[in-house]
């Protein structure tokens, strides 16, 4: 199967977990937070999620439950944020923006959003 969305799988997200991590196994990336696909958001905040969660490690002295902990205190509702932010439209809310502004014919994109 190719990384393109199928037609027949439907594409969504997932509401918040009450947690992420229990002792020394955790969830990143997608299988933490699916979320609607929005300018790479999905993506980024994966590799968010990695990268604070090899400082956690590091960190942690060999405590990997505790790194675990950690790293989803930091990550959770910054990520959520992003999950819910994109049921509202996510970067397609710009262009919603500006098209609410050009209600006139006489309206010029230059002066509703200048570059």
């Amino acid at each position: 199967m190719s990384c393109a969305q199928s037609d027949d799988v439907p594409t969504r997200d997932r509401n918040p977990l009450p947690r992420w991590s229990s002792g020394r196994v955790t969830l990143m990336g997608g299988a933490a937070h699916p979320m609607y696909p929005f300018g790479g958001n999905g993506a980024a905040q994966a590799i968010l999620d990695a990268k604070s969660l090899a400082v956690q490690l590091a960190r942690a002295n060999g405590d990997v439950a505790k790194a675990l902990n950690t790293y989803e205190r930091e990550r959770r509702e910054k990520v959520y944020a992003v999950v819910l932010s994109n049921r509202q439209g996510g970067p397609e809310r710009v262009i919603d923006f500006v098209l609410s502004r050009l209600s006139r014919s006489d309206n010029r994109l230059e002066d509703v959003a200048p570059f």
